[in-house]
This record gives C-alpha cells, sequence and structure tokens, in this order.
C-alpha cells in the first residue's frame, strides 16, 4: 500500500539518493594501500636521509680524542693522531689505514683500531720485539720471523750477528728464516748453560753455517739445519777435557763429531 502512496515512494528515493552520496563522499576521502605505503617509504627516507645528514656533517662525530695501547715507539701516535683528528669517525676506511700506518712503520706487528663514538678513537698497537740485531753496513733489528723492521746501533744481548756476504737490506726485508732466529736465539741461552762467553756471531755464504767468537778467542761453528742439542753436547765434551786444547775453531757440523784446530 505504501507503494502507492506517491509522497512515501519520493521520500524513499530521496533516502537512498542522501546514503549513496554519503557513501560516495566517504570513499572520495579514503587512499589506496599502495599511496599509504608511498607515504610510508617518504617518511622513512626523509628520516634516513635526515640521521645520515647528522651522522656526516654534525660535529657531534668528528674524532676529538686519540686513545692508544701498546705504543712504545712515540712517532707512530703523533702519525695517528695527525691523521685522525678532528676527521669523521663514521668516513674513516679502517683497513685501508691500518694497511698505509704499518708500511710506514714497519715495527708495528698487529694493529686494530676501534671506534668509541660519539668521537673516540682506540688504537691497539703491538710492537715487533728484537730477536737478534743484524750488521753489515748497517745494523737492523730482526724480530722473530726474521723481518727488518728498524736500524739500530744498540744490541739488547752486546751480540750482534755480521753479514760477511755485505748483501744490501732495506726496512722490511725478509732477512732470515724464522727456524735460523729460533736456532741462534737457543744457541746464546745454550752458551750461557755451559758456561761458555761469547762476543759476537756471523754468517758467510750461507745460514746454514753460524759462528760464534768466544771470550776466549777460539771460535764454534754451528749447522743450523742439524740438531743444536747434538752440537751443543760435541761441545760440552770438548769443555769438559780442557778448551786449553782449542787454538782457531770448534766445527760441529759434522753429525757425531767435533773438529778442533
Amino acid at each position: 500500500m505504501n507503494n502507492l502512496n506517491p509522497d512515501y515512494n519520493k521520500l524513499r528515493r530521496k533516502e537512498i539518493l542522501l546514503r549513496t552520496q554519503k557513501q560516495d563522499k566517504k570513499r572520495s576521502f579514503s587512499l589506496s594501500p599502495r599511496i599509504v605505503r608511498f607515504l610510508k617509504n617518504l617518511a622513512y627516507s626523509v628520516v634516513l636521509i635526515f640521521v645520515i645528514y647528522f651522522a656526516v656533517f654534525s660535529p657531534t662525530f668528528r674524532i676529538r680524542d686519540v686513545k692508544a695501547e701498546g705504543i712504545e715507539t712515540g712517532e707512530i701516535y703523533d702519525r695517528i693522531a695527525l691523521d685522525m683528528m678532528g676527521k669523521n669517525i663514521f668516513l674513516i676506511n679502517i683497513a685501508g689505514y691500518l694497511k698505509k700506518i704499518t708500511a710506514e712503520f714497519p715495527v708495528i706487528e698487529e694493529a686494530r683500531v676501534v671506534r668509541g663514538l660519539p668521537s673516540t678513537l682506540r688504537v691497539e698497537i703491538k710492537e715487533r720485539d728484537v730477536a737478534l740485531i743484524w750488521c753489515n753496513e748497517k745494523c737492523f733489528e730482526i724480530d722473530n720471523r726474521g723481518l727488518a723492521y728498524r736500524e739500530t746501533q744498540n744490541s739488547p744481548t752486546g751480540i750482534v750477528v755480521s753479514d760477511k756476504s755485505n748483501i744490501e737490506i732495506n726496512i722490511g726485508d725478509k732477512v732470515v728464516s724464522q727456524k735460523f732466529v729460533d736456532f741462534y736465539k737457543k744457541s746464546i741461552d745454550a752458551f750461557e748453560r755451559i758456561g761458555v762467553s761469547v762476543s759476537e756471531a756471523s754468517v758467510e755464504d750461507t745460514t746454514f753455517k753460524l759462528s760464534f767468537k768466544t771470550q776466549k778467542g777460539y771460535t764454534v761453528i754451528f749447522d743450523t739445519s742439524s740438531s743444536l742439542e747434538n752440537q751443543i753436547y760435541a761441545l760440552e765434551q770438548i769443555i769438559a777435557n780442557g778448551d786449553q786444547e782449542i787454538g782457531e775453531y770448534v766445527d760441529l757440523r759434522v753429525e757425531g763429531l767435533a773438529y778442533v784446530k
């Protein structure tokens, strides 16, 4: 019956029209998921750009303090401080810098750099230990691996190894093998143990032959490729019988034998 009422039908059509307009109005203000994602990404990008800009250009992250551990050579610290002070702590190439500084200072055996935010750099250095002094025209400190890392005039033991072949040596050169260095150091200890004082050591054409000059004037000749214990034992037997019989040298290079002259 209501359908027959023209006023009712008119009101009904008006109500439907208003409801449709409201729905269309709501849809017109909604954002698609794609637009929402774009706006989020844009916001993240703006924040990221701000953070990067702040980290790179803010004075907060400029290096103001360089702390050093294990550095005994003052020149190393001075160089690192000069190179690093005022630089951005995020922009330094640590691997590249360590390669550069170890090339400039061969005395550095190991190095490590740690960033301490916001403005402190900690540098940990291990310097090489001198194992022996090697001399030809110049004298060099040699480390446990046989590397020449610094010129010197002094020997911690008072003993130097004289290179009679006079081969030219430069800083950073591998002069002798680690095996030779070990043999040399153990020889020094063995001489002390058996009570023989030595004043110098020498090599000639090969490092397989190592000679020590004793305080009594004779020379002890070793083969560095053979057992040191066996050679020292042979030397002890001669000394036990009186080293007065040794004139110029005792040659221990033949296993089980000792040639005395």
